[in-house]
């Protein structure tokens, strides 16, 4: 587990590194698939020198789109090879993946990124370089789509957490409220207090129930 005082993490993303879908060891595997379903969005990771993704590695991808449609492709070690191969990889996979997944080739999130580039851009604090590391890009679409995503989801999960208390008291209210009409003193007296407690109840709801569950 790292800490790191990033501000793509102060957003409140987590991001686990898992060993992979196609691993060779099954240890690795297991490792993989029990993040897997607990994950909001899944970046696929390949690279620009070694096989093209392959048969296992799409069932293992059929199995993520069936726990989270947030599936996202990278490309790395771009600097390793020439322009044409680094292309060439990346029609080769969005092809594969495109047929394999019947899914549109320019429909799929896809970023070919090189990390000794961007490190190279950091030093000598250079705006191009930094471009062609790929790394800008995947932020942009990090900060655009899987931001936005996080906050749809937390408040989805945060209104079916608060929807059923909210109702629980809205009926608790309109039952009490039938007793508004009583005519005797006592009645009124039972009314008042009734409306106290409920006060107090609606007091304590938005004072520290509701901070805690935001």
């Amino acid at each position: 587990e790292v800490s790191h005082p990033s501000p793509i993490l102060k957003t409140g993303i987590v991001i686990i590194d898992t060993p992979g879908l196609g691993g060779l060891f099954k240890e690795h595997k297991k490792i993989t698939w029990q993040y897997v379903p607990r994950a909001d969005a899944v970046f696929f990771v390949t690279d620009s020198v070694t096989s093209p993704i392959g048969l296992e590695e799409i069932e293992h991808l059929k199995s993520v789109l069936k726990i989270t449609k947030h599936l996202y492709f990278v490309q790395t070690k771009a600097g390793a090879v020439d322009k044409d191969a680094r292309e060439a990889r990346r029609q080769n996979n969005l092809a594969i993946l495109s047929q394999s997944l019947n899914v549109k080739e320019e429909a799929i999130p896809y970023f070919v990124v090189d990390s000794l580039r961007k490190f190279s851009a950091d030093e000598a604090q250079n705006v191009k370089k930094l471009d062609r590391s790929g790394y800008p890009q995947v932020m942009q679409f990090v900060n655009s789509r899987l931001l936005v995503a996080k906050q749809h989801i937390l408040a989805n999960q945060m209104m079916q957490l608060v929807s059923p208390i909210i109702d629980s008291i809205s009926a608790d209210i309109e039952m009490r409220k039938e007793t508004l009409g009583a005519d005797s003193e006592a009645k009124q007296k039972q009314v008042k207090e009734t409306i106290d407690k409920i006060h107090a109840e609606l007091l304590e709801w938005k004072t520290e129930k509701l901070p805690e569950l935001k």
